[in-house]
């Protein structure tokens, strides 16, 4: 693929940490800042549709598709977690029960 000359104006403390950086990398400022966006690039995926990648509301986890959660919380519970939850159901109602928080 052909380059294209790009210019940008970003803060001289900016344009040091840049410096120092790419050289501790052995690149270029060019070539590490076209590292970074093409590893962006890849979160997004190749035909670049933002809308793919989001996050997860239940656990922040990185996911494409369809839904506001990961196909691993979009999965049924197990038994064993059913059990967990029902038991920390059963522990909240007695203490809010306690403070007087909860009538039945």
């Amino acid at each position: 693929m052909s380059k294209v000359k790009l210019n940008l104006s970003l803060d001289e403390k900016v344009v040091q940490w840049l410096k120092v950086t790419a050289t501790l990398e052995g690149l270029t400022v060019s070539e590490l800042i076209e590292e970074w966006v093409r590893e962006r690039m890849d979160d997004y995926g190749s035909d670049g549709d933002h809308a793919k990648v989001k996050y997860c509301v239940e656990c922040d986890r990185k996911f494409t598709g369809y839904g506001a959660k990961c196909p691993e919380c979009q999965r049924p519970p197990t038994p064993e977690e059913q059990e967990r939850t029902k038991q920390a159901w059963e522990r909240l109602k007695a203490e809010l029960q306690q403070i007087g928080l909860w009538e039945e």
